[in-house]
């Protein structure tokens, strides 16, 4: 009776390890829906993807405010430019163009725009 009683604790012991290692090991599953999941997937893999070229203005386009007062050009006889008429100002489009845009400053209307050599 002592040796069964031994070796049901065992067989016990033995066995339990084995259910819970199989219940950590079975995948998680996703309660959302499917269309949630594939929206979520998808921004993901377009976040990695996408490269944007920068934007080349045009006369006549609109900048916000919020970009024509990134790169203020205040020195604008160092660089050759035209004094600003009243209420115009000179910016550049990123760092690294070197593109001069003169854009209303009320507005946001280009009306020049000089490109980088």
């Amino acid at each position: 009776m002592k040796k069964l009683l031994s070796s049901l604790m065992i067989a016990t012991t033995l066995f339990s390890g084995v259910g819970a290692t199989a219940a950590m090991a079975a995948p998680h599953h996703d309660n959302r829906p499917a269309q949630v999941r594939i929206a979520r997937e998808a921004d993901h893999v377009h976040r990695r993807v996408v490269r944007q070229a920068p934007h080349r203005w045009h006369r006549g386009e609109r900048m916000s405010r919020a970009e024509r007062s990134r790169y203020v050009v205040a020195d604008w006889r160092r660089h050759n430019l035209r004094a600003p008429g009243r209420g115009y100002q000179w910016v550049r489009s990123d760092r690294n163009s070197g593109d001069y845009i003169l854009v209303a400053l009320a507005s946001g209307l280009i009306a020049s725009v000089i490109a980088a050599r």
